[in-house]
């Protein structure tokens, strides 16, 4: 079976359009984390990877 898709960014806004897109182009399993990195940086528990230049 095709993976789960889940989508995220800054807010949930930008999340939901690559969400849309991805259905269009024929993902079925798709999802989006609508509380995104503004929810889940505030537990500091909840594992995080910066990439810096």
């Amino acid at each position: 079976p095709e993976a789960r898709r889940i989508t995220y960014c800054g807010g949930g806004i930008s999340a939901s359009s690559t969400a849309f897109i991805l259905s269009r182009l024929g993902f079925d399993d798709v999802a989006v984390y609508t509380a995104s990195l503004q929810e889940w940086t505030t537990d500091p528990n909840n594992p995080l990877e910066v990439e810096t230049p």
